[in-house]
């Protein structure tokens, strides 16, 4: 016979460790950013910086259809613009 363990005790790993996480994600950050004049801020700031100008160019001169929402709403081409950049900026190759 096998047991079932309910999914309120189930915990996923990223919670489980976040605090791990957590410590790892701010090392890194400061390794990164270590000596510039912003630090860490730049990571955040560059994406907004992009949305900025990309929006206006792929949404409206190029006129980009973003794909829908998962809940079937129409999509929002600076959402998915963002998700993406921001993506990019934490990725290890960006």
């Amino acid at each position: 016979m096998t047991t079932i363990t309910p999914v309120a005790k189930v915990r996923p790993p990223l919670l489980q460790y976040r605090s791990l996480v957590w410590n790892f994600a701010q090392r890194d950050l400061k390794a990164r950013f270590k000596g510039t004049a912003i630090g860490w801020v730049w990571s955040l700031l560059l994406p907004i910086a992009s949305l900025l100008t990309y929006t206006p160019g792929g949404h409206y001169i190029l006129r980009a259809v973003p794909a829908d929402f998962g809940d079937g709403r129409k999509g929002n081409f600076a959402v998915w613009l963002f998700v993406g950049l921001t993506a990019g900026a934490f990725s290890p190759t960006g």
